[in-house]
């Protein structure tokens, strides 16, 4: 099982990868430039991303995965043109805002160690 993470920023990247990994151990994380560069074997559980799909082919993709039950998470300033089917983690954002939204989304997982 997998969390997919599309980040531009390096710092912010490094950041949370190493907060997952803490976190959530026993899931691999994937970091990529897009949903299309993405090399995951299977639908990843989680995407969190900077940005939104643009392409048809990102688009077609998202649609895919999101068939499989794959969770997406957008992690932006917010605005009127969030995304349909994405829920909104707004900038700026700590970590355990980042952590407790991502319990939230996989309780049903095993993998995944509750706080509760």
């Amino acid at each position: 099982m997998c969390i997919l993470l599309i980040e531009r920023d390096p710092f912010v990247r490094t950041d949370i990868v190493e907060a997952l990994h803490c976190a959530f151990p026993d899931l691999s994380v994937v970091c990529a430039d897009t949903v299309t560069a993405a090399e995951c074997a299977r639908p990843p559980r989680v995407v969190l991303s900077d940005r939104v799909p643009g392409d048809n082919r990102q688009n077609d993709r998202t649609s895919e995965w999101r068939a499989a039950g794959t969770v997406f998470v957008w992690t932006s300033a917010g605005s009127s043109d969030d995304p349909a089917h994405w829920l909104c983690l707004a900038r700026p954002f700590t970590e355990a805002l980042l952590l407790d939204l991502l319990r939230e989304v996989l309780p049903h997982d095993p993998a995944v160690p509750s706080t509760r």
